[in-house]
């Protein structure tokens, strides 16, 4: 709410509706009816439905690449087998804008086989570069180990 300087604002008091004008009323009421709405109500169902769907597939898509790309690169590296060698870590980037979804698609259930850690880099230059940099992220099998008795 805004008011002009100097002036005492009591919070005790209800200062929404006293405080409005006939012409303000009229479009809250107005705003609210349009709200309540239900073409509207559903066009906005819709949307809401569209994002949540548009992420759901970025998230799958995501996981999924990921996973067959560790499976390809570490388990089943062929040409690394024929030089009896092993891939040890793998370093896979990441478009930034996908950041936020990155972190919960990392913390899924299929990735506990998995050592992982988000690979640095320099702050001045993802502050002059922005989203053309990407995230990178390191993975490494888990070594399973077993007490002698």
């Amino acid at each position: 709410m805004r008011v002009p300087m100097g002036e005492v604002v009591d919070i005790r008091k209800d200062f929404t509706v006293g405080n409005l004008s006939i012409g303000q009323k009229i479009s809250v009421i107005w705003e609210s009816m349009i709200a309540d709405s239900k073409i509207l109500g559903k066009q906005r169902k819709q949307e809401e439905e569209k994002e949540i769907k548009k992420r759901n597939d970025i998230f799958d898509s995501l996981k999924n690449g990921i996973l067959a790309s560790l499976m390809f690169h570490l388990v089943e590296n062929k040409t690394l087998s024929e030089f009896n060698q092993e891939a040890t870590e793998l370093h896979l980037v990441v478009a930034r804008e996908y950041e936020k979804i990155l972190a919960e698609v990392l913390l899924c259930q299929e990735f506990n086989v998995y050592d992982w850690w988000m690979l640095r880099l320099d702050n001045d230059l993802v502050n002059s570069f922005g989203n053309a940099v990407p995230i990178g992220v390191a993975f490494r099998q888990k070594e399973v180990r077993f007490n002698e008795a």
